[in-house]
């Protein structure tokens, strides 16, 4: 009904529902009785019919057989008395000749109605008339036939006069259905149909006072009872509420006031906690500045005590190794704490810059053999060919993270070897650490990340702050990546992320050495022929890391085995004594935009 009558009420509803029941009930009773007294009328006019050219057949089997013409023309008047439907009757002879007719009082000439010739069996209609012919045997043998012919006029207007009668009486009933139907329904639904406009006044006017009125103690009184009685205890709970609302409002006045005074010191903690907060990032970044500078003096004065001073005993040279490791490991904190209070700060930048791929892993690795050659470590490079060489992206940052972990995978890893994984992977490139190391639990996968969480031994924990892998997680969130990680306990670790680098779109343009800024408290000097590309990377790396130390030690080294470019090793040795790594970073810049074109320029650097 809902699709029939949309929106409509329950009352239309119903009573679309009872008179379309009625209508369809009815009709299909009436319908049935009508089809069904239809083909008994049928039935028992063929049966009418069969009777008689039955009957006249078979008393006209004498008066054919010995072609009597009286006793076959009594024989056929005999159909006086029969029905009135019978026009008119003939018999006729083997032969097919006419023999025999009658025609019933008042109808047309005899020409009219029958052939001079039948010679077969059949049934004719034609309009309201029909014409039966029937063979008329003997022992088998035919003898003549028999024609009837009948106006079904009168039947048809019986039927018809029927179907009137029918349809009359139809109509009535179903009227008759509706009526009593209707009424019943307000008797019955009445006490509902008077509940439902009970509620709509309580809805609309909000007066439980209201009450529905009772008819009957059937299961709708029970109803209406239960109704009465919900909205009695609707109506005391909304005065107990009134009661309470009026008692509550002083309160949520006091509440209010106390919540105000509460919001107003909690704004006060919150303003002081954040200056805390950035007097201890501000405190942390100067105070790791300021150490890292003395403290790269300390490491490189040592390595070069250690390496110049030939006649140190083996006691001295093992107290000296006690420093310089407590040196390196006090600036790996340094530098640890440095950059996790900037990440706390929301000071870290990432900065896109083109770079060569593959010269930044082969110096990455380089940068991280030193310490695997202590533990007879081998690592590995596998970069894919189909690489682009010229990539831009926050090298920097990259490489924070893969020496993290590279220095991570040295520290837990006692034999096998270390893998440097990079390869694409859809429009990003993957960098991937492999170790054959101790590996790492599945409580320790779940704590790795976290800041100051160590796994391990006591004695690996010593040589770290459990703030690496914290700080590289963020620092690939912020290249829009994830650092992730599997490992199987005695087999090793994995850790990979992927980030895009999109390839270089031209030529990167070095600025020209002559607009570099020169100090006037520097001297201009001649600048000296600079080493091979891939030399000049793991400078630039040193120099990115502030390693002092590292420069001052990797230009004596260089100096032995390149001794073609003696001059800029010393010039760069200098700037490291005197702790200008802006100069440096200067001279790096400036020698690999001119590397390849030295012989056609003179350019200057300046101090500072």
């Amino acid at each position: 009904m809902d699709r029939l009558i949309p929106g409509s009420s329950f009352q239309a509803k119903l009573a679309g529902a009872i008179i379309v029941t009625t209508v369809v009930c009815l009709t299909f009773a009436c319908t049935t009785f009508w089809l069904n007294d239809r083909r008994i009328r049928k039935k028992n006019f063929d049966r009418v019919v069969s009777g008689v050219m039955e009957m006249i057949s078979i008393n006209s089997i004498a008066a054919l057989y010995f072609e009597d013409s009286e006793a076959a023309q009594e024989i056929l008047s005999s159909l006086k008395a029969g029905s009135d439907l019978v026009e008119g009757a003939a018999l006729y002879l083997s032969d097919g000749q006419r023999f025999a007719t009658y025609v019933r009082p008042g109808n047309g000439p005899e020409a009219l109605f029958f052939p001079e010739r039948v010679t077969t069996e059949g049934k004719l209609v034609e309009n309201s008339r029909v014409i039966i012919v029937r063979e008329v045997r003997f022992k088998g043998a035919p003898v003549g036939y028999f024609l009837l012919r009948m106006d079904m006029t009168g039947y048809h207007r019986q039927l018809v006069w029927y179907s009137f009668q029918a349809l009359v009486i139809g109509l009535l009933s179903v009227l008759l259905g509706i009526f009593i139907s209707l009424y019943l329904k307000r008797q019955l639904l009445g006490p509902v149909f008077h509940l439902v406009d009970t509620v709509k006044r309580i809805s609309l006017d909000k007066n439980f006072s209201i009450r529905a009125r009772v008819f009957s103690n059937d299961e709708i009184g029970d109803l209406i009872n239960g109704f009465n009685e919900m909205i009695g205890e609707i109506q005391e709970r909304d005065h107990a509420l009134e009661r309470q609302r009026a008692g509550l409002e002083d309160q949520v006045t006091t509440r209010t006031q106390d919540l105000t005074d509460v919001n107003r010191e909690l704004k006060r903690l919150n303003l002081e906690l954040s200056r805390a907060n950035s007097a201890k990032s501000d405190f942390l970044s100067r105070m790791s500045h300021e150490l890292r500078t003395p403290l790269n003096g300390i490491i490189g004065y040592t390595k070069l005590l250690m390496k110049e001073n030939s006649y140190l005993g083996d006691m001295e040279t093992e107290r000296i190794s006690v420093v310089l490791q407590c040196g390196e490991h006090l600036l790996l904190m340094i530098n640890d704490i440095l950059d996790f209070s900037k990440i706390e700060a929301g000071k870290v930048e990432i900065k896109t810059t083109p770079f060569d791929l593959g010269a930044f892993i082969r110096t990455t690795a380089d940068m991280a053999r030193s310490k695997a050659r202590e533990k007879g470590l081998p690592i590995v490079i596998d970069m894919d060919e189909a690489l682009s060489s010229r990539v831009t992206g926050d090298y920097q940052r990259i490489r924070q993270v893969l020496l993290n972990l590279l220095g991570n995978a040295v520290k837990f890893t006692d034999q096998g070897r270390i893998v440097l994984g990079v390869k694409p992977v859809g429009d990003r490139i993957r960098f991937a650490v492999t170790d054959t190391g101790i590996g790492i639990s599945d409580q320790g996968l779940k704590d790795i990340f976290k800041a100051f969480a160590q796994v391990g031994s006591v004695r690996r924990k010593s040589e770290g702050t459990g703030l690496g892998l914290a700080i590289s997680r963020h620092l690939v969130e912020l290249m829009n990546a994830r650092l992730c990680v599997e490992s199987v306990v005695g087999k090793g670790s994995r850790f990979w992320f992927d980030i895009v680098l999109p390839p270089q779109a031209s030529t990167r343009k070095f600025p020209s050495l002559v607009q570099v800024s020169t100090p006037v408290d520097f001297p201009v000097i001649s600048l000296p022929k600079p080493p091979p590309g891939n030399i000049l990377a793991v400078l630039r790396a040193r120099t990115d890391m502030g390693d002092i130390a590292g420069i001052r030690c990797w230009c004596g080294e260089n100096r032995e085995h390149h001794e073609e470019y003696s001059a800029f090793f010393t010039l760069t040795e200098r700037l490291a004594r005197e702790f200008k790594i802006n100069d440096i970073n200067k001279l790096v810049s400036v020698s690999t935009g001119t590397a390849t074109e030295m012989e056609q320029h003179e350019n200057h650097i300046g101090g500072g």
